[in-house]
């Protein structure tokens, strides 16, 4: 067949040959991103909406040297009787919070996300009314860059 190419790709509608492949971990010179989760299924008790509290075992991520972070989205489940609030915390301070319904679950595709620097750390926690108890399930996705 003439104009298919050793790779299989032909030159049909003006179309060149796919170029070779980049090698592996750069895009440009740069390096390629990568996702990274914070996930888990945890009991909780709550001492009021106003008081978050830490998972245990804790729900850490942090940032790698030489490497920035980005939040883009957050998903998580309550099984209790009453509204319950996850709160993502950057070094030690909220900066997120994903309140999630009664026995409800929630999607949220982050659109306006922050630049996270070297040495940034992230941690989930969880804030219930006063003596509630439950289950929540926690997904954050973190794209490494």
């Amino acid at each position: 067949m003439s104009g298919i190419f050793r790779d299989g790709y032909g030159r049909e509608n003006n179309c060149l040959p796919r170029p070779g492949p980049e090698p592996a971990g750069c895009h440009d010179g740069r390096v390629q991103p990568n996702p990274r989760f914070l996930q888990a299924i945890r009991t909780f008790e709550g001492r009021g909406l106003d008081e978050y509290l830490a998972f245990d075992p804790p729900l850490v991520y942090r940032v790698p040297d030489g490497r920035e972070a980005q939040c883009v989205y957050f998903r998580g489940g309550n099984s209790s009787s009453d509204l319950i609030c996850v709160v993502l915390t950057q070094d030690g301070a909220p900066m997120r919070l994903f309140p999630v319904g009664a026995k409800a679950s929630v999607h949220v595709p982050l659109r306006i996300v922050e630049n996270l620097l070297t040495d940034t750390e992230l941690e989930l926690h969880v804030a219930a009314p006063a003596g509630t108890g439950g289950t929540v399930i926690v997904d954050l996705g973190i794209l490494e860059l």
